[in-house]
C-alpha cells in the first residue's frame, strides 16, 4: 500500500479548510511541528479511513471540537492500481447513535468508480483483502510506534520468546492448540460413554438362551389352548342358532300380537265409522224431504237483496258526489289562507325593509370608523415583523459569540496547562524525554503566552458585545409587546368592518325593494276582499250541487231493503245444505255398505291370528333354558380366548426379547466401529495438540524466522555503526545446575570488545539496537501477511541519540529508502528537519491545524 493524497475535514485538530496533503512525488520525509499540533493525527487518519480504527475507541471523540460531524478521505496505490476510501462520521444526538459512512472506489482510467459493498462491515473486509494486513499488522509493521521495540528488547529473557511469538502472530497455534485439547477431551468423553454403552449392551445380550426357553414354552401354550379354544367355539355356534330360531319366533309372536291390538283396534274404529256414516244417512233424507219450503224461501231472499244492491249502488254515487264537494271546499279555503299568509309575509318584509332603510346613516359612519383603525394597526404589524427580525439576529450573533467563547476558553485551558510544564524547572520534551535548553523553553513559552493573549483578548471583546446586545434586546422585546397587545384588537376591527359594510349594502338593496313590495301588497290586498281566488273549484262545486238532484237517492226506502234481505238470509244457508244432501246421499249410502263389508272380514282374520299366538307361545316355554347355556358356554369361550391372548403376549414379548437381542448385537458392533473411530481421532487430536504447542510448530517457526531477523538487523547496524556492533538471536541455553537446554531467546550485542549483555550498552547504542530489530521484524510481519511492505511511518524518538548517532539514524534511514515507496519520519527536533529531502510542516493556527510541503 502507497499513500497518494489525504484529504481531511474536521478530523481531531484540523478543520475543513485543509488543502489535501499529496504524497506523489515523496520518497522520503520528514514530518514536524511542535507537541500537540497534529502529526500523529495525520497517521490516525489513515488508520481511521482504512479501518475504522485509531488511538482512541471513542469514534466521536476524533470529530473536531464544536461539530458534529467528520469525514476523511484517503487515496492509494496499491500493485499498480490506484483506490479511494472515504469514511465519514455523524455525531449521535442523545437519542440515537453515531452514524459512520464508508465508501471504496477504483480508479477505471478516467474516473473514480464505486465498489462499496452493502454494508460498513462488508467494505471493511473487503479492505482488508485488498490490502493483505489488518489494522494490528500494520501498527506493528508499516506503523513504528515509539517504544514497541523497546518493549522487545527490555524483557527478561525468559519472555522476549513469547514477545516475538505476539508479533509474528503465533497466538493463533495457542488457540489451535487449546482446540485440539478440547477436542481430544471431547473424544475421550465420547470414549468412556461409548463404552459404558457396550458394557451395558454385553450385559442384555447375555440373556438371549433365556429368551428362547421363554419363546418354546409360549409357542406350546398357544398351540394347545387355541385347539381348546376352536372346540368350544363351535358348541356355542350350535346353541347360539338354536337360540336365533327361538328368537325368531318371539318375533313372529310379537308381531302377531301387535297384529292383533292393531286389528282390534282398527275394528272398534270401523264399527264406530259405521255408526256415524247411518246417522248422516238419516239426516241426509230428512233435509230432502223439506225441499219446497227451502226452494220458495230462497227464492224470496234472492229478490230482496237485488233491491237493496240497487239502492247501495245510489248511496255509493252520493258518496263519491260528497267527497268530490268536500275537496273543492278544501282548495278554495287553502288559497285564501294562502293568499293571506303571503299579505303577511309582504307586510312582515316590508316592516324589516324599513327599518334597515332608516339605519343606513349609522351604518356608513360605523364601516369609515372600522376602516381608519385597521390602517394603523397595519402599520403597527409592520414595525413588530422588523422587530422580530431584529430580535432573531441579536439571539443569533450572541449564541455565536457564546460558542466562540466556549472554544477560546478551552484552547485558554490548554494553553494554561502547556505554560505551566514549560515553566518548570525541571521541563522536558514530551516526546523525547530530554531537558529543553533554556532559549527554547523561553521562546515557547512566549509564544504560548501571546498565542493565550489573544485569546483572552477576543473572549473579552466578545463578552461585552453579548452585554450590548443584551441590552438592545430587552429593548426590542419590551417595544414588541406594546405593539403585540394593541394587534390583539385587529381581528376585532376587521371583523367590525366587514360586519358594517355587509349590513350597509343589506340595506341599500332594502330600500330598492321596498316601493315594488309595497305596490305588491295593494293588489293582493284587493283581490282578497272581492274574492278573486281559486275560480276553478267554485265552478265545479256548483255543478256537482245540480248532479245531486239528478241521483235521487232514498235512505228509508233503502233501510227497508235491508231488513228484508236480513230476514229472508237463513234460506241462503238452508239451500245450500239441499243442494249438498242432494249431491252426496248416494255416496253416503254406498259407505255403510263398504264399512259393514270391511266389519266382517276383520272379525274373522283376529280369530285365526289368535290361534297362531296360542301356539308360539307353547314352543317358546324352553327358550329360557338355551339362554343360560348360551351365556355359560359364552364364558368359557371367553375364558380360553383370554388364556390364548394371555399366551400370545408372552409369545410376543419373548420374540420381542429376542429381536431386542438381535438390534442390540448389531447397535454394539456400530457402537465398537464408533469406539474404535474415536479413540483414533482422541489421538490425532493428542498429536496437534503437542504439535500446536509451545515445543511444536511455534518453536520451529520462531527458530526458521530468526536468521531472517538478525539478517536484516545485523544489515541495518552494520550501517549506523560502521560495523562496530553485531546483533544475534539464541533460542536456547544450558542450564547452570541441571545441564540441560532451557528454552529463552536471548540478544546478544557483539562490539570490538566482543560480546555483552543488552543491558550493558548506552542508550543510543540500545536504541540503534531496537531500531535495527523493528525494522527486521516489521518486514518479517508484513511477509507474513502476504504482502510487501512499501511504506514506512517511523514515530521513533531520537532524542537520546548523539549528534553523530543522530547522523547514523538518518544514514540508517537512507541506507532502506530503496526497500520502500514511501518513508515519512516524525521528529520536533530542528537539526533532523534539515537531513531530509521533503519536509511537511505542521502549525496550529485559531482556525485549526494547517499543512505546508517544503
Amino acid at each position: 500500500m502507497i499513500p497518494l493524497k489525504l484529504k481531511l475535514r474536521n478530523f481531531m485538530c484540523y478543520r475543513d479548510n485543509v488543502p489535501p496533503l499529496d504524497f506523489q512525488g515523496i520518497h522520503v520525509a520528514c514530518l514536524t511541528g511542535d507537541n500537540g499540533h497534529g502529526k500523529s493525527a495525520l497517521l490516525d487518519a489513515i488508520t481511521w479511513a482504512l479501518w475504522g480504527r485509531s488511538r482512541t475507541a471513542d469514534h466521536d471523540a476524533l470529530i473536531h471540537l464544536g461539530q458534529t460531524e467528520m469525514e476523511v478521505e484517503f487515496e492509494f496505490a496499491l500493485e499498480n492500481t490506484r483506490y479511494c476510501v472515504i469514511r465519514k462520521r455523524r455525531k449521535g444526538d442523545g437519542r440515537r447513535s453515531g452514524q459512520t459512512i464508508l465508501e471504496l472506489q477504483v480508479w477505471n482510467g478516467e474516473r473514480y468508480q464505486p465498489i462499496t459493498e452493502p454494508t460498513v462491515r462488508a467494505t471493511e473486509e473487503r479492505l482488508c483483502q485488498l490490502l493483505r494486513l489488518d489494522y494490528d499488522t500494520f501498527i506493528n509493521s508499516a506503523f513504528l510506534v515509539q517504544g514497541r521495540a523497546d518493549e522487545f528488547a527490555t524483557k527478561r529473557p525468559g519472555e522476549r520468546k513469547q514477545v516475538l511469538a505476539n508479533i509474528l502472530g503465533l497466538d493463533i497455534y495457542d488457540r489451535y492448540e487449546e482446540l485440539a485439547k478440547e477436542r481430544a477431551h471431547e473424544r475421550a468423553a465420547i470414549v468412556n460413554v461409548l463404552s459404558q454403552q457396550i458394557r451395558l449392551l454385553d450385559e442384555e445380550i447375555a440373556h438371549k438362551p433365556e429368551y428362547e426357553e421363554q419363546e418354546r414354552e409360549a409357542a406350546r401354550q398357544v398351540a394347545e389352548l387355541s385347539s381348546r379354544l376352536r372346540e368350544a367355539e363351535r358348541k356355542l355356534e350350535e346353541l347360539q342358532a338354536c337360540q336365533r330360531d327361538l328368537f325368531n319366533q318371539q318375533r313372529e309372536l310379537n308381531d302377531l300380537e301387535q297384529r292383533v291390538r292393531r286389528d282390534a283396534a282398527e275394528l272398534s274404529r270401523l264399527e264406530s265409522q259405521l255408526q256415524e256414516s247411518r246417522s248422516r244417512l238419516q239426516a241426509l233424507e230428512e233435509t230432502i224431504a223439506r225441499r219446497d219450503e227451502i226452494e220458495a224461501g230462497y227464492q224470496r231472499w234472492q229478490e230482496a237483496r237485488e233491491m237493496e244492491e240497487a239502492w247501495r249502488e245510489k248511496q255509493l254515487a252520493l258518496s263519491r258526489l260528497q267527497t268530490e264537494q268536500a275537496r273543492l271546499e278544501g282548495e278554495i279555503r287553502a288559497a285564501q289562507a294562502s293568499l293571506q299568509a303571503e299579505i303577511r309575509a309582504l307586510e312582515a318584509q316590508i316592516a324589516q325593509w324599513r327599518n334597515q332603510v332608516a339605519r343606513i346613516p349609522e351604518l356608513e359612519n360605523a364601516a369609515a370608523e372600522a376602516n381608519e383603525r385597521l390602517k394603523t394597526l397595519e402599520s403597527q404589524a409592520t414595525e413588530a415583523a422588523a422587530l422580530r427580525q431584529r430580535l432573531t439576529a441579536l439571539g443569533d450573533e450572541a449564541a455565536s459569540l457564546r460558542a466562540q467563547n466556549e472554544l477560546l476558553k478551552a484552547e485558554m485551558e490548554s494553553l494554561k496547562e502547556r505554560l505551566e510544564l514549560l515553566q518548570a524547572a525541571s521541563a522536558v520534551c514530551p516526546l523525547c524525554g530530554q531537558p529543553l535548553v533554556e532559549a527554547d523553553r523561553a521562546r515557547l513559552v512566549q509564544e504560548l503566552e501571546a498565542d493565550g493573549k489573544a485569546r483572552g483578548d477576543q473572549f473579552r471583546i466578545n463578552v461585552q458585545r453579548i452585554k450590548t446586545l443584551e441590552v438592545e434586546r430587552r429593548a426590542v422585546e419590551g417595544r414588541l409587546q406594546e405593539l403585540e397587545r394593541e394587534l390583539k384588537a385587529q381581528t376585532q376591527w376587521q371583523r367590525q368592518a366587514t360586519q358594517a359594510e355587509m349590513a350597509l349594502a343589506e340595506a341599500r338593496r332594502s330600500a330598492e325593494a321596498l316601493a315594488e313590495a309595497e305596490a305588491k301588497l295593494a293588489n293582493l290586498c284587493h283581490r282578497l276582499e272581492r274574492g278573486e281566488y281559486a275560480p276553478e273549484a267554485r265552478a265545479a262545486l256548483a255543478r256537482l250541487s245540480e248532479q245531486e238532484q239528478e241521483i235521487g237517492y232514498d235512505a228509508d226506502a233503502h233501510r227497508r231493503a235491508q231488513e228484508a234481505v236480513v230476514a229472508w238470509a237463513q234460506f241462503e244457508t238452508r239451500y245450500a245444505d239441499l243442494q249438498r244432501a242432494l249431491a252426496s246421499i248416494e255416496a253416503e249410502q254406498r259407505s255403510v255398505t263398504q264399512l259393514t263389508a270391511r266389519c266382517d272380514a276383520l272379525r274373522a282374520a283376529l280369530a285365526e291370528d289368535r290361534q297362531r299366538c296360542d301356539a308360539l307361545r307353547a314352543r317358546l316355554e324352553a327358550l329360557p333354558q338355551i339362554e343360560e347355556a348360551v351365556r355359560e358356554q359364552d364364558r368359557v369361550v371367553l375364558e380360553l380366548a383370554t388364556q390364548e391372548q394371555r399366551a400370545r403376549e408372552l409369545l410376543g414379548a419373548a420374540q420381542q426379547r429376542l429381536a431386542t437381542c438381535q438390534a442390540l448385537e448389531q447397535t454394539r458392533a456400530q457402537r465398537m466401529r464408533e469406539l474404535q473411530q474415536a479413540r483414533e481421532e482422541q489421538a490425532i487430536y493428542e498429536e496437534l495438540r503437542e504439535a500446536f504447542g509451545k515445543r511444536g510448530l511455534q518453536a520451529m517457526i520462531i527458530e526458521a524466522a530468526i536468521p531472517e531477523i538478525e539478517d536484516e538487523a545485523n544489515r541495518l547496524l552494520t550501517r549506523m555503526t560502521d560495523g562496530r556492533l553485531f546483533v544475534s538471536l539464541e533460542t536456547t541455553r544450558t542450564g547452570k545446575t541441571t545441564g540441560d537446554p532451557i528454552e529463552t531467546l536471548d540478544i546478544i550485542i557483539r562490539d570490538e570488545l566482543g560480546p555483552r549483555p543488552y543491558e550493558m550498552f548506552s542508550g543510543g547504542e540500545s536504541f540503534r539496537v531496537n531500531f535495527a530489530l523493528r525494522i527486521a521484524l516489521s518486514k518479517l510481519l508484513a511477509r507474513r501477511a502476504g504482502t510487501r511492505l512499501r511504506t514506512l511511518f517511523i514515530d521513533e524518538g531520537f532524542g537520546s541519540q548523539d549528534a553523530q548517532g543522530r547522523l547514523r539514524l538518518v544514514e540508517a534511514i537512507q541506507s532502506i529508502q530503496d526497500d520502500f515507496e514511501r518513508i515519512l519520519v516524525i521528529t520536533h527536533i530542528e537539526e533532523l528537519k534539515e537531513m531530509f529531502p521533503v519536509r511537511i510542516d505542521i502549525v496550529k493556527t485559531p482556525e485549526g491545524s494547517q499543512i505546508s510541503l517544503s
